[in-house]
């Protein structure tokens, strides 16, 4: 995600000189990241909130350019009956700079928004709030997006 004017560097090149040098012990070099609305439940202009269903049974989806992946309550993937299974442990920072251990994952989930259906997978951690966040991940996949929010824009390639 770039904040910023429009005649700054793209996406990419901005990404690459910000972040630290990887790791040969880390098991996986890009740390998913979260952002703290997406945790505590708060809302923030840079985040969208939905409703959406999964079975049948309502959710409420938030929208988080802040959020590297996707992610749903742990208690309702459970009470849903999702299928999960062990995948490769992501280190989930949290916006306040706090770490989440996360290594379960719902794959193909159904998620239905607007009378469209998305297969998504989604990572499950403990959230408050919003019953689903579905961050860049999810964004990438519908396309380019641009969107703007007062004078700054956010670009999701």
């Amino acid at each position: 995600m770039l904040i910023g004017d429009e005649d700054e560097a793209p996406f990419e090149d901005s990404v690459t000189r910000d972040q630290p040098p990887d790791l040969p012990d880390e098991p996986n070099p890009t740390p998913a990241q979260i952002s703290f609305h997406s945790i505590s439940g708060h809302i923030a202009p840079e985040t969208l909130h939905l409703l959406g269903y999964i079975d049948a049974h309502p959710v409420v989806i938030l929208v988080d350019g802040g959020s590297t992946h996707n992610f749903i309550q742990a208690p309702l993937a459970k009470s849903l009956g999702l299928p999960s299974r062990v995948t490769t442990p992501l280190n989930v920072m949290v916006g306040n700079s706090q770490h989440l251990h996360c290594d379960k994952l719902c794959q193909g989930v159904k998620l239905l928004i607007q009378n469209t259906t998305f297969m998504v997978d989604l990572h499950l951690l403990p959230l408050s709030g919003a019953n689903v966040v579905l961050g860049v991940q999810w964004l990438k996949a519908l396309g380019p997006i641009l969107t703007y929010y007062n004078t700054l824009s956010m670009k999701f390639f």
